[in-house]
């Protein structure tokens, strides 16, 4: 509708724009037509708007072939959009948005988007009600005050973000998408409109026993932004006898004398879990070893990496456990008997992993498996810090492509991630195929030097790519590891060692990566416990045996 359109309508149902309930009319035909596109609305999906007024949005969503449903609370406007909208697929709904229920409103279909021109007054506990109480509600575009807008997809640290900020998040991923001038309105506001987009998360953002335990600290923590935590949620924390704010300030690893709009979500949950339950909200993640069976290098790229073709399978043994706790910077500590070999530095991946997401985690990894062993362990912690630490610490998965990032990190990370028991892997280790083989007792024998990836792959390309021997397995296919040359030359010990892992076992040995790790296969645990014991007699280092599992890295039972 154009303005005069609108205007004409209002006299000839002697009606005027109503102050007390923030109605502005839309008056612009292209500026309805382009928030229904930015919504993504299709035809046929079925969309919720509420303040219609005069249609404007309504008739722009009806030619895009969607069934409206419009909840309108001013029944003399309900009664004109009646008109405006009689042969279209409308249905009008008098309602008050902040008190009807949604389910029995909606609960005709499973899925449904709301697009609106929210009244300035009520949009906030419009949307926030509508995310709390229909979650058939999937997808948010609204138009805003901008002001409100901006609060609504505030991001911790900036001026605009609020209490309203953190309960958005925990349901919904929102963004400002566009804005919007005062010209398209009857009557004009004298402030700019915002466009807010939001998608609801699949589950909320972070685990909380308690929701509304949580949303009080938060509601106390903006009472007063500009004093010290200690002062506005200490004086609101349950304490038990005895027990002081800083020690539960403590535990969810929270400077208390902080302000709260510096907290993440994540914090805030770990804050009203660190209350409730005397504890740190935690995640432990197993992170299995690699074995590479076969690998073979099929060229070198421009970029500098080598294309490769792998057969990779994970390990029950030797593996990592990692405990993933929300914090207020990413870092990492590492205990166990490799803790001295492993860095903590920017060079660590799991540290890389968890920046790279954005993720506010404090990681503690026992090393079970050694590094520059050719076991992958670095990768596999990797591995289970972006499979873990979005719940952890709230992350949205939806800004964030797990698989290109963890490609990013190194060759072995996506296996390590994505794998589903044995894997072809192919290109820098970003094309994963599943490969059926049958299960496998495998015996690991690690020395006590190990091998640089880097110099390896290094001194195949000095020594002229050379090709690896092929080994016969019974019930595998054809096996062979294009590095171990390489891998014997920059480490030369290594063929004594093989010679010996061999002779002990009676059986052929095969080079794990890029060393220093040697693996003989066998087929029962009985056998390769038998086979474990006679290697670990004949050779310095770890001897483990392990087993064939169907992912790189899952919760801790």
């Amino acid at each position: 509708m154009t303005p005069s359109q609108i205007h004409a309508l209002l006299d000839a149902h002697r009606l005027r724009p109503n102050k007390a309930l923030g109605q502005h009319f839309l008056a612009d035909n292209n500026m309805a037509a382009h928030i229904v596109r930015l919504a993504g609305v299709q035809p046929d999906d079925h969309v919720v708007e509420v303040g219609p007024g005069l249609g404007s949005l309504t008739l722009a969503l009806c030619d895009a072939g969607a069934h409206v449903r419009a909840v309108e609370l001013d029944q003399r406007l309900a009664a004109v959009l009646a008109e405006v909208v009689h042969d279209r697929t409308v249905d009008v709904v008098v309602a008050d948005a902040l008190e009807v229920d949604w389910p029995a409103v909606l609960g005709d279909h499973d899925r449904w988007t709301m697009v609106s021109n929210l009244p300035y007054n009520v949009a906030t506990p419009v949307v926030i009600r509508a995310l709390e109480t229909a979650p058939m509600i999937e997808h948010f575009l609204v138009m805003v005050q901008r002001e409100v807008g901006e609060r609504l997809a505030a991001v911790p640290g900036t001026k605009a973000y609020g209490a309203a900020s953190v309960k958005v998040a925990y349901y919904a991923q929102a963004d400002i998408v566009g804005t919007v001038p005062p010209a398209v309105f009857v009557p004009k506001p004298k402030v700019d409109s915002a466009l807010v987009r939001l998608h609801r998360r699949s589950a909320p953002a972070v685990s909380t026993a308690d929701p509304e335990r949580m949303f009080e600290l938060v509601r106390a923590g903006f009472a007063t932004r500009r004093k010290m935590l200690r002062r506005t949620v200490g004086a609101a924390l349950d304490l038990t006898p005895g027990e002081r704010a800083e020690q539960v300030f403590q535990r969810a690893g929270i400077d208390p004398s902080a302000r709260a709009e510096t907290l993440t979500l994540a914090q805030w949950a770990a804050l009203a879990h660190a209350e409730s339950t005397g504890t740190v909200p935690e995640t432990h993640v197993i992170a299995h070893a690699k074995l590479t069976l076969s690998l073979h290098v099929t060229g070198t790229r421009t970029d500098g990496y080598h294309n490769l073709e792998m057969l990779v399978v994970p390990l029950s043994e030797p593996c990592d456990e990692l405990v993933i706790r929300p914090a207020g910077t990413a870092s990492i500590a590492v205990s166990g008997p490799y803790a001295g070999r492993v860095p903590t530095d920017d060079t660590n991946l799991a540290l890389r992993a968890a920046r790279a997401l954005g993720a506010d985690v404090a990681i503690e990894v026992h090393k079970g498996i050694p590094p520059g062993a050719g076991l992958g362990g670095g990768s596999a912690d990797a591995a289970a810090v972006l499979a873990a630490a979005p719940a952890v610490a709230g992350v949205d998965l939806q800004r964030f492509d797990l698989d290109a990032i963890a490609a990013t990190l190194g060759a072995d990370v996506p296996f390590s991630l994505r794998s589903a028991g044995a894997m072809r892997v192919r290109g820098v280790g970003d094309e994963l195929a599943r490969v059926i083989l049958p299960e496998l007792s495998v015996v690991i024998a690690t020395p006590p030097f190990g091998c640089a990836t880097v110099d390896v792959y290094r001194a195949w390309d000095d020594l002229g790519g050379p090709v690896g021997d092929t080994v016969d397995i019974d019930g595998l296919p054809p096996l062979r590891n294009d590095l171990e040359p390489a891998a014997h030359h920059v480490e030369p010990r290594l063929v004594a060692f093989k010679a010996a892992v061999e002779d002990a076992a009676g059986k052929p040995a095969i080079l794990a990566g890029s060393g220093s790790s040697y693996a003989v296969i066998v087929r029962t645990d009985a056998e390769a416990q038998t086979t474990r014991a006679r290697i670990a007699d004949a050779v310095d280092g770890q001897v483990v045996v392990g087993h064939t599992v169907d992912a790189g890295v899952r919760p801790r039972p």
